[in-house]
């Protein structure tokens, strides 16, 4: 992998909500039950970050990034770790 190229999204990522520009979510074809999103969360001193949630009929995985490229490459990452997971 370069790191001099930013991260190409897999999935389509659409907003989630037309008053919200920094809020998406990306539906994997792979599997019709999970939904990802990222959104851009306000911290308390003024600071922000990104979010980033991975579920299913469960939460998958969650956690932060600085930029949305990054989140965006996080919850995919995490997304294709979950389809190696056997069913319970």
């Amino acid at each position: 992998m370069n790191d001099n190229k930013p991260y190409k999204p897999i999935f389509r990522w659409r907003p989630t909500w037309e008053d919200q520009p920094q809020d998406f979510t990306a539906k994997p074809p792979q599997r019709k039950t999970t939904t990802m999103r990222m959104f851009w969360e306000l911290g308390p001193n003024g600071g922000g970050r990104w979010s980033w949630v991975v579920n299913d009929w469960k939460k998958v995985a969650e956690g932060y990034a600085e930029t949305h490229l990054e989140a965006a490459r996080k919850a995919e990452t995490a997304f294709f770790e979950f389809l190696k997971q056997p069913e319970e």
